[in-house]
């Protein structure tokens, strides 16, 4: 597997944002890593290969990290968010990584940890200043 995007938590956030950056750019080859059943049948059902667990170093060098051209981090606990960020850049340093997080004071965190876009609870994600992820 190589080019493909990995995204780690698929509810509501992880989804739209994947939906909404696979409309701008191609539908991608996607991996979708999850503990929760119900977000892995949603992402089975959008054609991503799901995986059951967390964004440990196994489970990211698991789904081909060394890859992969994109990441999207969106879980519900910014200080699960921001040490995944490190990991992914860490095992990936060129792909872009792009997070939501919850406090928007943990945004400059995000950043320094290594993610490309950091997108707050309340903000959309715009596209034209995001071509990176071709």
């Amino acid at each position: 597997m190589s080019e493909h995007w990995i995204v780690i938590g698929y509810g509501r956030t992880g989804r739209a944002l994947t939906h909404t950056l696979s409309g701008s750019f191609g539908l991608p080859s996607v991996t979708v890593i999850d503990p929760d059943i119900d977000h892995l049948i949603a992402a089975w059902d959008d054609g991503a290969v799901a995986r059951v667990g967390t964004g440990c170093p196994e489970m990211l060098e698991l789904a081909g990290i060394a890859s992969a051209r994109t990441v999207i981090i969106t879980l519900d606990d910014d200080d699960e968010v921001v040490p995944l960020i490190g990991l992914a850049r860490r095992l990936n340093a060129d792909c872009p990584i792009y997070a939501a997080i919850n406090e928007p004071a943990r945004r400059q965190e995000a950043l320094d940890a290594g993610a490309n876009t950091v997108v707050g609870p309340n903000e959309d994600l715009d596209l034209p200043h995001h071509a990176e992820v071709r």
